[in-house]
């Protein structure tokens, strides 16, 4: 099944920026829906478990999608509102975020948010009775859902926390970050990658940066470049086993 079929499966939209969240809702919402426990005849109780399986497949297919994609950045310091709901939308390109951290006027502040809750409404698929996701000041990705080389959840963190891990002489600020290895590593490399791109997921630079890391303990991982509008961990990977 092709990513396009597994999105008419699911009911979801064309255009809508794929995110775990939205897949698993939408496959809940189906699921239920035709549910084979929904039907008393045995024949459409039958159709029912062939279509379950059709909605796994298409589910296993979309979530493949969106492990291929990069993971969204936390907002960096001074970002406006508006700027940090498209990110916590999981739509990173939904926002001229430089424009705002630019000119932070405070007519623009509205406009923006504005500009991001319909979007955010497109993407999630409102009519489909999918609810858009809250702001949040903390989105954590298992490690399954990062796919880094080195198995690793990964914490992005909207609400300054790490702030006085960043250096001064970032001038648009820091993204806050931390990382979380399944297993222990003498030395491990993060990967960060940058780019002024919103929509696409090949990254213009990459820098990357080591630490020693124990398993399940966080890793705090901030970092910034004001070259670059965007930036993210592309890959975490462990070059030395623990001792």
């Amino acid at each position: 099944m092709d990513p396009n079929s597994a999105r008419q499966v699911l009911r979801i939209l064309p255009e809508a920026p794929l995110t775990v969240e939205l897949v698993e809702r939408a496959y809940a919402g189906e699921s239920w829906a035709r549910h084979p426990s929904r039907y008393q005849d045995a024949a459409e109780r039958s159709r029912a478990a062939e279509w379950a399986l059709t909605l796994a497949i298409a589910r296993d297919v979309l979530l493949r999608e969106v492990r291929a994609t990069p993971l969204p950045a936390p907002a960096r310091k001074g970002l406006s509102t508006g700027a940090i709901i498209g990110i916590a939308a999981g739509a990173v390109a939904v926002l001229a975020l430089v424009v705002v951290a630019i000119f932070g006027a405070a007519s623009l502040v509205t406009q923006f948010t504005s500009t991001a809750e319909e979007a955010i409404e497109s993407a999630t698929g409102g009519s489909n009775g999918i609810e858009a996701p809250e702001l949040v000041d903390v989105e954590r990705y298992e490690s399954s859902e990062t796919s880094f080389t080195f198995p690793a959840a990964l914490e992005l963190y909207n609400d300054g926390r790490l702030e006085a891990e960043c250096p001064s002489d970032y001038l648009e600020g820091c993204w806050q970050s931390a990382v979380f290895p399944d297993e222990s590593c003498g030395t491990m490399r993060v990967e960060l990658a940058f780019s002024d791109s919103p929509t696409d997921p090949q990254p213009e630079h990459v820098e990357s940066v080591e630490y020693s890391a124990q398993a399940g303990e966080a890793v705090d991982v901030v970092f910034g470049n004001d070259a670059y509008d965007y930036g993210w961990i592309n890959d975490v990977t462990c070059d030395e086993a623990a001792s």
